[in-house]
């Protein structure tokens, strides 16, 4: 599934230049032209969008949802091109919510994950360094969990999860060694963020109207003269 929205633009004050130099049969090249590059800027302001507004979670993975694949240019018997939200990608409720949440002092905190870590991978409950697999719990010296895991707090920085992979017992999981701090044999497994309501509205039919009224004039005159030197070399 994907939503789909349709924008249309006008081309006909670039487009008469062509024709003015008979060369209509290189308007469908030029049109293609400008509509792949403008749909190469919505889907980049959309996916903006997203980072500004909401506390993601995965970003490589979240961003990847917005696509604009080869499949969806627009050629010369095509002129339309396709910028697609994914929901097989991921789902737009589950960006910066979820039941892996941890409360803290009657405050919510979403765990986000440490790159250096976990890299790009996606993780899951049967991971061992999920938040889940942790079973972080209150004990007399604090929030506490399995694999050597516990809470720490820096003045003025949000709350991390800890790993301690020093002593006896401690298992390291994920990646190897990566994000250990070798003075002190720990490494941060997760940086929590107090969790925020999801906008109501992300209007990315807005964005793309605002995109293709900002950018497309410009874009297709660039486009036109493209064409007439492709023209003139053949």
């Amino acid at each position: 599934m994907a939503e789909q929205f349709v924008v249309i633009a006008d081309a006909s004050v670039a487009l008469d230049f062509l024709k003015e130099l008979q060369m209509e049969n290189q308007i469908p090249y030029a049109v293609s032209l400008a509509i792949n590059k403008v749909a190469g800027i919505v889907r980049d302001a959309v996916r903006g969008d997203l980072k500004a507004k909401l506390a993601l979670r995965r970003i490589a993975w979240n961003m990847s949802m917005v696509k604009f694949d080869k499949q969806d240019w627009s050629t010369k018997k095509k002129l339309w091109a396709t910028v697609r939200l994914d929901s097989d990608a991921t789902n737009l409720m589950r960006l910066q919510t979820g039941a892996d949440h941890i409360p803290i002092n009657g405050k919510k905190y979403l765990p986000i994950p440490n790159f250096e870590v976990f890299g790009k991978t996606i993780i899951r409950g049967d991971n061992p360094l999920s938040v889940k697999s942790l079973a972080l719990h209150s004990t007399p010296k604090g929030l506490q969990g399995k694999e050597g895991t516990f809470l720490a707090h820096t003045p003025g920085k949000a709350p991390v999860i800890v790993q301690r992979l020093t002593k006896a017992g401690a298992k390291t999981r994920g990646k190897g060694k990566k994000g250990i701090d070798k003075a002190k044999g720990t490494r941060i497994l997760y940086r929590l963020i107090a969790k925020s309501r999801t906008p109501k509205k992300l209007d990315f039919y807005g964005i793309a109207k605002g995109v293709v009224a900002k950018c497309f004039q410009d874009e297709l005159a660039t486009a036109v003269m493209k064409a007439v030197d492709t023209a003139r070399k053949k």
